[in-house]
């Protein structure tokens, strides 16, 4: 029986891990740029899931046939869009306020 010879890789992948022993004041301000980027994101999914139900309430309440629809229905579609990563990320830079822009600058500082 022939031996099965397995080629090795193009390219050799290293990983490199890395230990992290933050001193209190250094975990804190990782726990505060955790913390925000988590109501961030659930700030985007909130939005997102609004936008979705908005969307498929008024789909199911237009004509079945999407091609007979009347110029006033395709203005209703146009005015509740589709989520998407764009639309919910511009709602939420233009809904921002104060607190939340010195929040992103500080961790933009960690970056």
């Amino acid at each position: 029986m022939a031996e099965q010879v397995k080629e090795a890789p193009a390219e050799l992948i290293q990983t490199r891990v890395y230990e992290l022993c933050p001193n209190k004041t250094v975990r804190k301000v990782l726990d505060e740029a955790c913390d925000y980027r988590r109501y961030c994101w659930n700030q985007g999914l909130d939005l997102w899931n609004e936008m979705y139900k908005e969307r498929q309430a008024l789909k199911s309440s237009l004509a079945s046939d999407f091609k007979k629809l009347t110029e006033e229905q395709k203005v209703l579609l146009k005015d509740k869009p589709s989520p998407s990563e764009r639309r919910v990320r511009n709602m939420l830079v233009a809904d921002k306020k104060d607190w939340q822009y010195t929040q992103s600058a500080r961790i933009l500082q960690l970056a």
